[in-house]
C-alpha cells in the first residue's frame, strides 16, 4: 500500500512539473503565468521527490531486500553475524528482518548459535575454510607441506580434510594459539 501511495505522489509530481513547463512555454511575457509555472514546477519537484523517496523506503522493507542485506552482512562478517550487528545495521527494520531470518533458518540457510549472552547467525556456506592434516587415532595435527603417510607420534593413518572456522564456537581457531 505504501508503494501505491508513493507512485501516486510521483505521478502527481510529474504532472505538476509538466503543467509548470506548459505555463512556462506559454507565458508570453505575462508575470502571473511565470508565477504559476514556478509554483507548479516547485510543487511538482517536491511531490515527485517525495514519491521516489517513499517508494525506496517501502522497497527497503520488503522480505527480498532484507534477505539480500542480511546475506551481504553475513558475507562481510565471514559467514557469522551477531544479532547485535544485525540490529545496528538494519535499525528500525530489524523487527521485520526477524521474520526473514526465521524463514532462512527454516530453509537451512543459517542456524542460530549462542556464545555467552550473544546470539550469532551462522551461514555455513560462507564460513572460511581451513585445510588440516590429522592423525585419525591420536588427533595430532601435522604439516601439509610434508609427504607423510603415517603419524610420526603413533603410526596411525593420516587424513586430510577441510574444516570450517567459526568464531561463535567455544573452541575457535586463533593465530595466537
Amino acid at each position: 500500500m505504501k508503494r501505491f501511495g508513493a507512485v501516486i505522489l510521483a505521478v502527481l509530481g510529474a504532472g505538476l512539473v509538466l503543467f509548470g513547463l506548459l505555463f512556462l512555454l506559454g507565458a508570453a511575457g505575462k508575470t502571473h503565468r511565470y508565477l504559476v509555472a514556478a509554483v507548479s514546477l516547485a510543487a511538482g519537484g517536491v511531490l515527485a521527490g517525495l514519491g521516489i523517496r517513499f517508494f525506496r523506503q517501502a522497497d527497503r522493507i520488503t522480505p527480498a531486500w532484507l534477505r539480500a542485506e542480511i546475506l551481504d552482512m553475513a558475507r562481510r562478517h565471514n559467514g557469522e553475524v551477531s544479532e547485535a550487528d544485525l540490529r545496528a545495521g538494519l535499525g528500525r527494520r530489524f523487527p521485520r528482518a526477524e521474520k526473514v531470518i526465521d524463514r532462512m533458518r527454516n530453509e537451512g540457510l543459517c542456524r542460530q548459535r549462542r556464545r555467552g549472552v550473544e546470539y550469532y547467525y551462522v551461514f555455513e556456506d560462507m564460513l572460511p575454510r581451513l585445510t588440516v592434516r590429522r592423525c585419525v587415532y591420536c588427533d595430532a595435527e601435522l604439516p601439509l607441506d610434508q609427504q607423510i603417510t603415517s603419524c610420526p607420534n603413533c603410526g596411525g593413518s593420516i587424513k586430510t580434510e577441510i574444516e570450517s572456522l567459526s568464531l561463535s564456537k567455544e573452541g575457535h581457531y586463533s593465530m595466537d594459539e
